[in-house]
């Protein structure tokens, strides 16, 4: 198997920078599959039913406008102020024409449906600028720079690895060695492919013959091995190698929240903000919702109900009657990735003067990136840098004020990039573990957890549907959550 060369010369450059240790985003050759973008409703519904839906996330949004544009009678409760879910574009407290991404970070070309999408509403998208320079880390105490030799770095590597790079030890022992089909998302559950789910990504690397320096090196580098022995294979195999890396990586102008801004918008009068949902019952004859707003309650009645919240906020609601076994042990056990993200405006991007790239390294679970992502930065420019910690970081910090957290931000981007404290103009923070409303990041499946829990994840309850990158192989994607909404609606639209 052999790297697929794309046309545009900066995705080839960047293919050869990867060897400095930064995240992989890049494309390669698999037998073709030509992912097509989820189906719609055909045609208008001759029997309406009063749809109420649960979320105003990516999936949520998804499932609603399907319905509407059907002919259905559909309510969106949500209970933020604002739809995206955990879609969000920071732009306060920065500059005039700055944001960061806090939320769900790229698209990639090989999403067809968020594309298809994405084009019906005619959005504009901007491709993600390649990394140009050397790479800092901060490793063990101590920085150190490198720009394509990895012996310079603290791991027990052998001499033949340290040669490959980063992104030479993820073609040999990773994209080498996948099933062909791998980019199919519809055969999961396959004997081959299912096999994956059995083991951690570090069991596998260690099966194909990497080091545990190389392990190691990977942990720190690649967002998708942070936590290898808690990773299922096959999750990674899916979601990041088979479906994001088949295409080059982009953002919305604008950020990534306009597009369920975009959503939102078709379904005016439609969404209820504000609504925490409480309980959910069902018998044969329909469904009810009840929730509280500002400490007034509030009731709903329909046909059928899609629910798209995250596991973690789902077990606080009620459902009468009570979920199967198998579905309350898959929401109760489904494992979710802890992330806390802090932000820093900086006046100029000063560590280009020392011939170094956009993102950064440390061994504390926390990676460094610069926003936004679609421009390419001069050491005068203006920019936001980012540390994003994930893990027990983020549930260590998370859990802190913002201040804490914004000055443990300041001192990891300092130790990375020295000088920081001087071009510091600001800070910002977003944590996903404790928010009440998400209770973590995207659903991260260890070992074994797809097996034991997609196949229930997925399935209905009596008139209650579900829906959210939670319920597909493609987990943590934008174009996993929009497929499942898409779903969902087809489902509700059949019973």
């Amino acid at each position: 198997m052999s790297f697929y060369r794309p046309n545009s010369k900066s995705r080839r450059d960047f293919l050869i920078k990867l060897s400095s240790g930064i995240t992989a985003f890049t494309t390669f050759s698999m037998v073709p599959f030509n992912l097509e973008a989820e189906s719609s409703i055909k045609g208008r519904t001759t029997s309406p039913k009063k749809v109420i839906i649960i979320g105003a996330g990516l999936s949520g949004l998804a499932a609603a406008r399907e319905l509407n544009k059907a002919g259905h009678d559909v309510t969106v409760l949500e209970a933020r102020s604002v739809s995206g879910g955990r879609v969000k574009t920071l732009r306060q407290p920065f500059a005039d024409g700055l944001n960061a991404e806090a939320g769900g970070y790229m698209f990639s070309e090989a999403y067809s449906t968020a594309n298809q999408l994405i084009s019906e509403l005619g959005l504009k998208k901007e491709p993600v600028q390649f990394p140009v320079g050397g790479t800092a880390y901060y490793l063990a105490g101590k920085r150190m720079v490198s720009s394509d030799n990895l012996e310079v770095l603290p791991f027990d590597i052998r001499p033949e690895e340290a040669e490959l790079g980063a992104m030479g030890l993820v073609k040999k022992y990773i994209i080498d060695t996948l099933p062909p089909d791998i980019n199919n998302p519809n055969n999961w559950s396959d004997p081959e492919v299912i096999a994956l789910d059995k083991i951690s990504v570090e069991q596998y690397l260690k099966k194909q013959g990497a080091s545990k320096g190389a392990i190691d090196l990977l942990k720190t580098t690649q967002y998708y091995a942070t936590a290898p022995e808690k990773t299922s294979m096959l999750a990674v195999a899916k979601s990041d190698f088979g479906l994001f890396m088949q295409g080059a990586p982009f953002i919305i102008n604008g950020g990534n929240d306009v597009l369920p801004g975009k959503m939102a918008a078709d379904l005016s009068g439609k969404i209820h903000y504000g609504v925490e949902v409480k309980k959910i019952a069902y018998n044969n004859d329909g469904v009810t919702v009840e929730g509280m707003r500002h400490n007034n309650s509030m009731s709903f009645d329909g046909h059928h109900v899609i629910c798209t919240l995250p596991c973690p906020v789902m077990q606080k609601v009620n459902f009468e009657p009570g979920l199967s076994a198998g579905k309350k042990n898959a929401i109760e056990n489904y494992p979710y990735l802890k992330v806390t993200r802090g932000y820093a405006q900086v006046g100029s991007a000063y560590w280009k003067s020392e011939g170094l790239g956009s993102m950064a390294y440390t061994d504390k679970s926390t990676f460094v990136y610069t926003h936004p992502t679609y421009k390419s930065f001069g050491a005068n420019d203006r920019c936001i840098m980012e540390a994003y910690m994930d893990g027990d970081e983020s549930i260590k910090w998370g859990k802190k004020d913002k201040e804490e957290i914004i000055n443990h931000t300041i001192n990891t981007l300092n130790a990375v990039h020295p000088g920081l404290k001087n071009h510091y103009e600001g800070g910002a923070v977003k944590d996903w573990t404790y928010d009440p409303y998400s209770l973590g990041g995207p659903s991260w499946a260890g070992p074994g957890d797809i097996s034991k829990y997609l196949a229930d994840l997925q399935k209905p309850e009596g008139r209650i549907h579900f829906a959210g990158e939670h319920t597909t192989v493609l987990r943590s994607t934008m174009e996993g959550a929009l497929r499942s909404g898409i779903r969902a609606a087809k489902a509700v639209d059949k019973a």
